[in-house]
């Protein structure tokens, strides 16, 4: 019996192995994204409504200045990691961890290129600050529905957790993909997968409080 137990264990493992190997081959394109290096168009690109694109390129594309930033509080950021956590058909199965099964891959960017910090699409809004720890939590940290969260789009452009949210409100459950609030990419968040883009600042802040913590384990333990 204990042989027959053992052969089954081995036959699940393997069978979640192929499962896991087989989610990394799907979305292994989406591994390849990375954070736009541009800041956003002073005027919207897209026209939404009900989570869907109704007009485009009604607006004229201007840069934003220095002023524009002062104006609406906006900031800059280096996206130093990213996390991409399969979530089925957009909900959490368990609690996210560090070496959870659910995060099929976690992507260290080196030298990371400045970015914009705040959302692409809601910018405007004053309410996303991606470099701000008091603000802006660790995704290990986080439920999956917490706004200020950020996530990153297959088009580059990184969102607000909160302007996701409100396009996956409007979209049909069996749709593959969300578009992007900012600049309509109909393709730009799989229903499957969110892609946690982490600036700098907030990564580095999750680690300090993970040290902390180890620190004060052994402190104890050696009590």
């Amino acid at each position: 019996m204990a042989k027959k137990g053992t052969e089954k264990v081995d036959r699940d493992k393997d069978e979640d192995e192929d499962t896991r190997q087989g989610m990394l081959d799907y979305f292994k394109d989406w591994f390849q994204c990375t954070p736009s290096i541009y800041p956003p168009n002073l005027h919207d690109l897209v026209e939404l409504k009900y989570g869907r694109v109704i007009r485009r390129g009604h607006n004229r594309v201007v840069g934003i200045k220095t002023k524009d930033y002062n104006i609406y509080d906006a900031v800059d950021a280096k996206y130093t990691k990213i996390v991409y956590e399969f979530i089925p058909m957009g909900k959490r199965q368990e609690k996210l961890e560090v070496n959870g099964s659910y995060i099929l891959k976690k992507k260290d960017i080196q030298d990371a290129p400045w970015s914009f910090g705040s959302c692409h699409a809601c910018w405007k809004m004053k309410e996303r600050n991606f470099t701000d720890i008091t603000r802006t939590p660790h995704p290990y940290q986080a439920s999956p529905t917490e706004p200020n969260l950020s996530v990153l789009g297959g088009c580059g452009h990184v969102i607000c957790n909160a302007c996701v949210m409100k396009v996956e409100r409007y979209t049909l459950e069996d749709e593959p993909y969300r578009s992007c609030p900012y600049c309509g990419n109909p393709h730009a968040f799989p229903r499957d997968l969110r892609m946690w883009c982490i600036s700098e600042e907030v990564d580095l802040h999750y680690k300090n409080i993970m040290k902390t913590k180890t620190k004060d384990k052994n402190s104890n333990a050696e009590i």
